[in-house]
């Protein structure tokens, strides 16, 4: 996920602590970037599909306010080729809760994701 990550494009100097084994449960990278729009947190291999079809993440947000949040990765076969789908499920904490009310996420991070996903479309099909 590193390689398409949109976020890494907003501090190409984010230091970056690995952990665990590549692509195995455990697996960890800590991040902390001086921007405060990339912050600083951890994400957490939680699950990898027996069949390499799904993959489940825990992030902990530390900056620039704390917050937690479980993300996924499936890849299904479609056509003559496959459908990547990238989404996160989370508690907003109050008093953030009342922001929900004003602000729609698939707005908020939609064009994030959708930037990741089309890194990840360009690193698939490259020869």
């Amino acid at each position: 996920m590193d390689q398409w990550s949109p976020w890494n494009d907003l501090d190409p100097a984010m230091r970056k602590d690995w952990t665990g084994t590549t692509g195995q449960p455990g697996e960890k990278v800590c991040w902390d970037s001086k921007n405060e729009n990339a912050g600083k947190g951890c994400q957490e291999l939680k699950k990898v599909d027996e069949t390499g079809k799904r993959i489940d993440t825990e992030i902990k947000f530390l900056t620039p306010y704390e917050s937690e949040a479980n993300a996924y990765v499936t890849v299904v076969p479609e056509g003559n080729g496959s459908k990547a789908t990238w989404g996160f499920t989370s508690q907003i904490p109050y008093p953030f809760t009342l922001m929900k009310l004003f602000i729609n996420m698939e707005d908020a991070i939609g064009k994030d994701y959708q930037k990741g996903l089309s890194g990840l479309k360009a690193l698939s099909e490259k020869p």
